[in-house]
């Protein structure tokens, strides 16, 4: 498991930050955790260039992230049949997003909760 991964329940140990994913880890990390079960880089791939709009990527891109991830131990990469390789996750949405917003609260924020959601309040999204 990721020395760095601390899971979300309560839990007395003192959490540390998982490292924020760049854009394209984190378009691929939000497809596997919609999905049911595990996906192959093929699937992937597949789903993500038809994607309206969306930017088409190279099958060894894909794969390059997704077997960057399981070494960074986001996912698990098992063998399957022939030359497929299944991923799974290993550190699931909430615990990702719960641990890097409470980095943003200890690091930006020096832990000022109220701060932060005055600031987050503020925010108008435009998407």
């Amino acid at each position: 498991m990721n020395p760095l991964y601390q899971p979300t329940p309560n839990t007395p140990q003192k959490k540390l930050q998982i490292e924020p994913l760049g854009p394209l880890q984190l378009r691929v990390m939000q497809y596997i955790w919609k999905s049911e079960g595990g996906c192959t880089a093929s699937q992937v791939h597949t789903d993500l260039n038809n994607v309206p709009h969306a930017p088409q990527l190279a099958y060894t891109t894909i794969l390059t992230v997704m077997r960057s991830l399981a070494k960074r131990e986001y996912l698990n990469q098992q063998n399957s049949q022939g030359r497929s390789h299944v991923f799974s996750v290993l550190i699931g949405e909430e615990d990702y997003c719960t641990n890097i917003l409470a980095g943003v609260l200890v690091n930006d924020f020096r832990n000022d909760k109220t701060k932060l959601l005055e600031t987050l309040d503020s925010i108008t999204c435009q998407y």
